[in-house]
């Protein structure tokens, strides 16, 4: 039986309104508001784990936290052994929330920190509650669970990869994720005053590599990075690695609709419905793998390492 990850979308709610957010529902009309109910996720989880092992799933959002039900449904995976995570902007993870998504199964924390700075972390994420993330860091690290702090990089705050960096490391964070700025959901408005260009790109990654060499931490390159963009070899202190959504990773809506990865929004189909097999088989999944191949990778060795990067920075 072979195995895959998911990341199940817990709600569209979130309270923040982050102008570089992903979430596809920002970007489409198609999605109303919604959470994934208790009940929902065990009717995926049966037609999921009949055709695959289920490596683990990482509850996320929108904000999951604003999920009435995230305990109840952390306790049921924890319940099927299942390894949960959960991806937070850490605004409601204060220490009770925190210990009791632990006593449930959760084993993993990423808290996303993608400034330091008020006034940017502000511009970013249209919020002043700066403060409460870093008090959410701080509380996850008293535990024994793992801790990745992750930040967006775009033109807002290139200058601070490597102090985002160092600050994790501070506050005892176990992975550091890069994640380069994709337009997609909100994203795609704002794409011309957030995206790097080659160099910026560069810039960042040179940044994020001395950090990673001086903390000693490890830092994953979370969305792949093209070979024949830059060569990856040159920041040999960084993980790189290529696209697996689709095939290894895949992501569950609210509404229990079965997508490929967290910017695609277009669904495959609907798992309260239909069984994990027959949706993972359709042709939309196999063009989907087959859409970042194109001639110039034909003849270049390198796209085994990165299957031609992300899909959606192109």
């Amino acid at each position: 039986m072979s195995e895959a990850y998911f990341i199940f979308e817990l709600t569209t709610r979130c309270n923040l309104d982050c102008i570089y957010c992903y979430n596809v529902w920002k970007q489409t009309e198609t999605y109303q508001q919604k959470d994934l109910t208790l009940a929902e996720v065990k009717t995926i989880y049966t037609n999921i784990n009949k055709d695959v092992s289920i490596k683990g799933i990482t509850l996320a959002g929108g904000e999951p936290l604003l999920n009435k039900e995230i305990f109840q449904i952390a306790s049921f995976l924890k319940s099927k052994g299942v390894k949960t995570a959960i991806t937070s902007n850490g605004l409601l993870l204060n220490d009770e929330n925190i210990k009791q998504l632990i006593d449930c199964g959760v084993d993993h924390f990423e808290v996303s920190l993608p400034s330091i700075e008020n006034n940017t972390y502000d511009k970013l994420c249209c919020s002043k509650e700066l403060k409460p993330v870093r008090a959410a860091i701080l509380n996850i690290r008293k535990y024994n669970v793992k801790l990745t702090v992750s930040a967006v990089i775009t033109k807002y705050n290139i200058e601070e990869v490597y102090n985002i960096i160092e600050l994790s490391v501070v506050f005892g964070a176990d992975y550091f994720s890069f994640n380069r700025f994709v337009p997609g959901g909100k994203g795609l408005t704002n794409g011309e005053i957030l995206g790097l260009n080659k160099q910026q790109l560069m810039q960042a990654l040179g940044e994020a590599n001395r950090a990673a060499k001086v903390f000693n931490i490890p830092v994953v390159v979370a969305i792949p990075v093209e070979h024949c963009l830059c060569d990856t070899k040159t920041f040999r202190n960084l993980n790189f690695g290529t696209c697996v959504c689709g095939d290894y990773k895949w992501v569950v809506d609210p509404f229990g609709n079965l997508r490929t990865c967290e910017q695609n929004p277009a669904i495959i189909g609907n798992l309260l419905e239909t069984e994990f097999n027959t949706l993972s088989q359709k042709d939309i999944v196999s063009q989907f793998r087959e859409s970042n191949y194109n001639t110039d990778c034909a003849s270049q060795t390198c796209f085994a390492n990165c299957g031609g990067g992300c899909r959606y920075c192109r």
